[in-house]
């Protein structure tokens, strides 16, 4: 029996977990040792502002077929803030009435009535109450004081008989103004300081987005950063807080961050309310060239709508950010742990053995020279980074601080990339130069946060994976859930064409059209996986090292 209705499927079509391999952003696609091929093929995550929703990872479900960086801006819209500035308290003049007029009593004769009080309108009241601090509540309404009352002193009494001399005591001195009430206050701002600050995508002359990590840490246990994004490569000094930079949806120059960026789910997000950034002339922000100063930096908790306006959180938290100078370079030479980093990802590399930025190294025509392989670095790129070749699960392949990171789905080639610092299950980061762990890979594999699991063959009898997790096809252990049937075993109601089942190294297809789906172990082509009766059926488009053992 042949299953060739089902050479349609691809590995995406699987419920594997995605691993991020050559990069937190990046990935690998299957290629071959010593020749060029094409790059990476995860999903890219757009560039622009977005419409508030957090990006989620591209859906590759290729091991290293890169996922997708969620954007802080792409599909989901970057941070916005809260917390504006108090309300001014209303100053209201002085009420303060000019002196009385001076009473005559009207004797005989009597002089003129005493002239009238000459006081000045009473003072205004001092100065409004001082701006509550941004998510601080509203400044004191207090009015200034009102003027005292002018003097009562009337004029002197005339004569009663004969006409006496008018009173010439003027009206009286008005009263001072009374002081303003101070300003309500609100919650202090939490000081924060950046680090890391990297270029994380651009548009040539249109657009360029740059993310540096937040200190101390804010929120839950996932990443807090602080972003800055400009549209154009406008120098010169900006205010953060007029127009159009005044609103998410309108700014030129925008500092937004988020508490918890993880991978499926945002944290509070925040958007300048106070601050300048001063860009140096010779800066590209849209190429990675970048020279600026913040100033005076205020960012206040916000929300932001379908159309990108964000809206300030009323009695939201806000964070200030001390005077900050960030300057990154990213030509060629320029140091790099990604490919991100080199700002041209269709023209630059992260060179694995010099950590620096470099012109791609293969594919496109270009070929890896002796024992490396071509790995994409950038999502979609066509081409890549020369990194030595190792065979996929064998000890001792890249040395005692590098680790074999398998090309995957049913290839032997693997590529050499220094081991990181996390431990197993840890939380955990990597990039295009570390996988981030001290064994095993960094994966999403479900989790609230990427964590390191181990490398396994799975085609071993034993693949070796802890409890609670199994061995894919993309080569690592991971606790994605799978269908319980066995080779050869029905999938059961509810099971899906293309379900993952045989714990892992199995699939779910339906042998013909409209029969029931079962479960077929997975297989290397041309290899020696399956029972004597069967043999190994390539059935995935996207993997034809890959087949599944059927008669």
């Amino acid at each position: 029996m042949r299953l060739a209705n089902f050479t349609f499927f691809t590995l995406s079509s699987l419920a594997l977990s995605v691993v991020a391999c050559a990069g937190s952003d990046s990935g690998a696609d299957s290629l071959t040792p010593t020749a060029s091929g094409t790059a990476g093929v995860g999903a890219f995550g757009a560039a622009g502002k977005g419409a508030g929703t957090a990006g989620t990872a591209g859906a590759s479900a290729a091991f290293g077929g890169a996922s997708g960086s969620a954007p802080l801006a792409g599909a989901g819209g970057t941070s916005v803030g809260t917390g504006g500035s108090g309300d001014a308290g209303a100053s209201a003049a002085g009420a303060s009435a000019a002196g009385a007029a001076g009473s005559a009593t009207s004797g005989a004769g009597g002089a003129s009535a005493g002239a009238a009080g000459s006081a000045p309108a009473g003072a205004g009241g001092a100065s409004a109450g001082a701006s509550g601090a941004p998510g601080g509540g509203s400044a004191g309404a207090t009015q200034a004081g009102a003027g005292g009352s002018a003097g009562t002193t009337s004029g002197g009494s005339a004569g009663t008989t004969s006409g006496g001399s008018a009173g010439t005591t003027s009206g009286g001195s008005a009263g001072a103004g009374g002081s303003a009430g101070a300003g309500g206050s609100g919650p202090a701002c939490t000081p924060i300081t950046i680090s890391g600050m990297k270029f994380v995508s651009g548009d040539p002359g249109k657009a360029g987005r740059y993310r540096a990590t937040i200190a101390p840490p804010q929120g839950g246990g996932d990443p807090d950063d602080l972003s800055l994004f400009f549209e154009g490569d406008a120098g010169g000094l900006h205010s953060l807080t007029a127009a159009p930079n005044d609103n998410y949806k309108t700014c030129g120059q925008c500092v937004t961050a988020e508490e918890d960026r993880g991978f499926a789910a945002v944290g509070r997000r925040y958007f300048q309310t106070a601050g300048t950034i001063d860009i140096d002339g010779a800066s590209v922000p849209s190429k990675g060239k970048l020279t600026a100063t913040l100033t005076g930096v205020v960012l206040s908790e916000a929300t932001i709508a379908a159309d990108a306006t964000s809206t300030l959180v009323p009695g939201g938290r806000c964070f200030t950010l001390a005077t900050t100078t960030v300057s990154i370079s990213t030509g060629i030479g320029s140091t790099c742990a990604d490919a991100e980093a080199c700002g041209d990802l269709a023209g630059r590399v992260c060179d694995p053995a010099t950590a620096t930025c470099q012109a791609v190294a293969c594919g496109g025509g270009l070929s890896c020279t002796g024992q490396q392989v071509c790995v994409g670095q950038a999502n979609g790129a066509t081409q890549g980074a020369c990194y030595p070749s190792c065979t996929a699960f064998a000890a001792g392949q890249c040395g005692t601080t590098g680790a074999c990171v398998p090309l995957g789905f049913g290839s032997a080639y693997g590529f050499c990339k220094a081991k990181g610092p996390s431990p197993a299950n840890g939380a955990c980061g990597s990039d295009d130069l570390s996988t981030g762990c001290a064994s095993g890979v960094c994966i999403n594999d479900n989790q609230p946060t990427p964590v390191c699991r181990a490398f396994c063959d799975p085609f071993a009898a034993s693949p070796g994976c802890p409890g609670g997790t199994h061995c894919g096809f993309e080569g690592v252990c991971n606790s994605t859930p799978v269908n319980a049937a066995s080779p050869g075993g029905p999938c059961g109601p509810g099971a899906k064409a293309g379900d993952v089942c045989a714990n892992g190294s199995g699939a779910c297809i339906s042998p013909a059209a409209g029969q029931p789906l079962l479960c077929y172990k997975g297989c290397r082509v041309g290899g020696a996986d399956c029972a004597p009766s069967q043999t190994c059926q390539a059935v995935f488009a996207d993997h034809p090292a890959l087949g599944l053992c059927a008669p």
